[in-house]
């Protein structure tokens, strides 16, 4: 979903893109919008969800008034009709949609002068109501492992509830950008680069990871497999296997080791389409840096460097998991893990 300006005075026009083919190919589904987004009168087009292919929500929010509306499809974006909201309270926008299935669905939601509210549905969106009434900091994500279970991760604060926030069981006075379960016991958070991990429940979070990155977005779960998302393209995967968080996917670079497992030297390789500033430098698990490999122009092609298995104080590293990271002009390209056996 994007926001597309012209330069015609006083016309917004909104559009968002919708593929049916893996995403090799998109349909511009802008038209379909223009209805709605003049009933908004100089608005804002935010968030959309689709819960599969064929059932949606969008919400648009006036700039001036912060009245929000919340549009649902049935037919895959082609026609939209407006559901109802609380009117209790005003001077609120939609910030982001959770929906546990087809009929439980939640909202995190900016209110007026930086406060935040909750809303929820338990008929399928037809009709929202009010959970976390105005208050606290502003509300960035909200997550539900069951209908009852779920968190909040807002400006200030992070809220855990087992009862649809009818009480806070948990509330920290520390802020998160991004909230998700990966099960009833283990709560992940995000604020800017750090990674908090809960495996009580919520009842108390620990410090998991720091990256090497400004800020983490978005994390989601497909059952034991976990993605975040942050600036400058970070991309991280964890897995139970291992234990880590791998950006392994984002490989344009072709960034490899070998021998990987390794026992003192290792070879990384990297290609470059371009004269290009490169960055390669390895991390602990913990985001700690612990030795910058590479730092210099490279021209375009295929390149290698040795690492000897030390540190930046020429001690050897210790036997574990290490991240190695490749960035191109200022920006993460990849990041991969080896492991060194000693």
């Amino acid at each position: 979903m994007k926001k597309r300006w012209y330069d015609y005075p006083d016309i917004d026009i909104y559009y968002y893109l919708k593929t049916t083919y893996g995403g090799y190919n998109w349909e511009d589904m802008g038209e379909n919008l223009s209805e709605l987004s003049s009933q908004t009168f100089n608005g804002d087009l935010r968030p959309i969800y689709f819960i599969n292919s064929n059932i949606g929500f969008i919400s648009f929010a006036n700039s001036e008034t912060y009245e929000p509306k919340i549009y649902k499809t049935i037919d895959g974006g082609y026609t939209w009709y407006e559901t109802i909201i609380p009117t209790s309270v005003s001077g609120y926008g939609v910030w982001d949609f959770f929906f546990l299935d087809e009929i439980h669905s939640w909202a995190a939601c900016h209110y007026i002068w930086g406060a935040g509210m909750s809303i929820y549905t338990v008929d399928g969106g037809e009709s929202w109501e009010i959970g976390v009434g105005p208050g606290y900091s502003e509300f960035w994500d909200i997550h539900f492992i069951s209908p009852e279970q779920g968190g909040i991760a807002a400006q200030n604060h992070v809220f855990i509830t087992e009862d649809n926030f009818e009480t806070f069981i948990y509330h920290y006075g520390y802020g998160a950008d991004a909230i998700q379960y990966q099960n009833e016991s283990v709560v992940w958070t995000t604020k800017q680069n750090y990674i908090r991990r809960s495996v009580n429940g919520g009842i108390d979070f620990e410090d998991y990871q720091i990256i090497d990155t400004d800020y983490l977005f978005e994390i989601q779960f497909f059952e034991n497999i976990g993605y975040i998302f942050g600036s400058d393209n970070t991309l991280l995967k964890y897995t139970e296997n291992n234990e880590i968080f791998d950006d392994n996917i984002l490989d344009e670079m072709k960034l490899s080791a070998y021998p990987n497992p390794l026992s003192s030297n290792t070879t990384f390789s990297f290609s470059i389409p371009a004269d290009s500033k490169v960055d390669l430098s390895i991390y602990n698990i913990k985001g700690q840096k612990v030795k910058q490999i590479v730092n210099d122009l490279h021209s375009a092609g295929r390149h290698s460097v040795i690492w000897d298995g030390k540190n930046n104080f020429g001690k050897e590293a210790g036997s574990g998991v290490y991240l190695y990271k490749l960035n191109v002009n200022g920006q993460t390209k990849a990041v991969k893990k080896c492991l060194l056996l000693r």
